[in-house]
């Protein structure tokens, strides 16, 4: 079922658990699930969560941006290719490269070249 607002109630319910679920490992879920049952009305959610405080949130908002294709997003994905934490940077780095966003092009290539050099990750 769809709102007047465009989100549909299966989305609206896991956006306002992205924001709202004192427990990281459901918002974390959350994203996933928009990642899959999703559309382009779960820009705004997602985008919030990449700025939560737990690494398994941020790492599974760009995983559905990535999923979902939300080229909307590609700006702010493109700031977490340098998160602090290795599994979000890696996540916004699929997911920047999913979306083809040529701005981050450099920094996508200099923090996979670091991985695979400094940490042997593949």
């Amino acid at each position: 079922m769809v709102g007047t607002d465009g989100i549909g109630e299966p989305q609206r319910v896991l956006g306002e658990r992205v924001h709202r679920d004192p427990a990281a490992e459901v918002r974390a879920a959350a994203c996933e699930a928009l990642g899959r049952v999703g559309d382009e009305s779960c820009a705004f959610a997602l985008a919030g969560a990449m700025g939560d405080t737990d690494p398994t949130v941020r790492a599974a908002a760009c995983d559905a941006i990535a999923r979902l294709r939300l080229e909307e997003t590609a700006a702010l994905t493109a700031r977490l290719v340098d998160d602090p934490d290795v599994d979000v940077a890696r996540a916004a780095a699929r997911a920047v490269a999913s979306l083809a966003a040529p701005a981050a092009a450099p920094n996508l290539f200099l923090r996979e070249a670091a991985a695979e050099l400094e940490w042997g990750w593949s």
